[in-house]
């Protein structure tokens, strides 16, 4: 659950971003037609307004993802199906700090 929060709250997520490695085309809504991204999953797609209930119609980003509201958000990604594809399966986060790259490993 925790990685599926930290990623819909940076914004950057499988279903959203793994265009960039695969050089795949960059995801677009089969709904509305425009890029998928987490505040249009969120907010924004009318594919998904009947699940809005369960972050209590939020109706910002911010107000959606905040910290006392990620039991909602999880439970909204798991009733539409996007839970499990929101999470990074083939890209590994890492940083660079001091010229060292470091990979963290959340499976552990």
């Amino acid at each position: 659950m925790s990685r599926i929060l930290l990623n819909s709250r940076i914004g950057h997520s499988n279903i959203t971003h793994s265009y960039l490695i695969t050089k795949k085309p960059k995801p677009m809504c089969d709904s509305c037609n425009t890029p998928f991204t987490i505040e249009q999953i969120i907010i924004n797609c009318p594919k998904y307004t009947s699940s809005r209930h369960l972050l209590l119609n939020l109706t910002t980003l911010e107000e959606a993802l905040n910290q006392f509201n990620s039991a909602n958000i999880f439970n909204f990604f798991k009733s539409i199906g996007l839970d499990d594809k929101l999470l990074y399966s083939c890209i590994q986060p890492y940083f660079v700090i001091n010229s060292r790259l470091i990979i963290f490993n959340f499976m552990n």
